[in-house]
């Protein structure tokens, strides 16, 4: 049988998805969500409100970090709020902070893939995003943006989380869901990397 001749993959460099710089978070135009299944029939979604982060791009690779402070989980119920920071899941007083590092970035035939490392929950393992750029543009205030949109799926077993083992009431399997916004500004960037600092403390 003959084989059907195929087109070589289009490999985006990875500028193309971080441009050269340094590159902090804007935390007011970024998020960092999430999704599991509930009795294994509809989807729920919650997000954290507080982050922080620095991107470094250069010749070498692609590195950086984020920080998430686990208290600023919102799922749009109260009670369900507090269950999930609470015990059975996130313990956000023993865990306060989700950190991610990024150790490098790979294109993969037109999109890109984020290697790193994620600690969740007292448990760090290793965790590849797949990611796509937004682009590029301008902000009114004159300052570079690129905006990067990266998904993954994780078992919260895996980190330690395993209420409800059988995954019947809330899915073992997370759909992580980030879209960033960064801004590479002298100014803005040591505020960011302030800030960084204060929430990791």
């Amino acid at each position: 049988m003959a084989l059907a001749a195929t087109s070589p993959a289009i490999t985006a460099p990875v500028s193309e998805l971080v441009p050269p710089g340094r590159w902090t978070i804007d935390p007011d135009h970024s998020t960092v969500g999430f999704v599991v299944r509930h009795l294994g029939i509809t989807k729920l979604r919650g997000r954290f409100s507080d982050l922080a982060g620095t991107i470094v791009a250069e010749q070498s690779g692609v590195t950086g970090s984020a920080t998430v402070v686990a208290n600023s989980l919102e799922t749009g119920s109260d009670p369900r709020d507090k269950h999930v920071k609470g015990p059975d899941f996130l313990q956000v007083e023993a865990h306060p902070h989700i950190n991610f590092t990024i150790t490098g970035v790979r294109p993969n035939s037109g999109d890109f893939v984020v290697d790193g490392t994620l600690e969740l929950h007292g448990e760090t393992r290793p965790l590849v995003f797949h990611a796509t750029s937004g682009g590029m543009a301008k902000d009114p205030y004159g300052h570079d943006r690129v905006g990067v949109s990266m998904t993954a799926g994780i078992l919260r077993s895996d980190y330690g989380i395993r209420f409800d083992p059988t995954g019947a009431l809330v899915s073992d399997a997370v759909e992580l869901e980030i879209d960033l916004s960064l801004v590479r500004q002298p100014a803005y960037l040591r505020d960011a990397e302030r800030r960084h600092e204060d929430i990791t403390r």
